[in-house]
């Protein structure tokens, strides 16, 4: 990625200490679950604005 960030799947890690900081694809996700109240939150459109690289 561009910025030099990596995106893991969670369950990868044993640790439980991880905190969820930001989810992402919100706008996809089945209405009967909220993971995190409090965390930052991008539609699919916010997430290919930001990480797609440019044409």
């Amino acid at each position: 990625m561009a910025t030099d960030e990596y995106i893991l799947s969670a369950g990868l890690f044993n640790e439980p200490d991880f905190k969820l900081s930001l989810e992402i694809f919100t706008d996809e996700k089945p209405a009967y679950y909220d993971l995190q109240p409090h965390s930052k939150k991008m539609t699919a459109q916010e997430v290919f604005e930001q990480y797609a690289p440019e044409e």
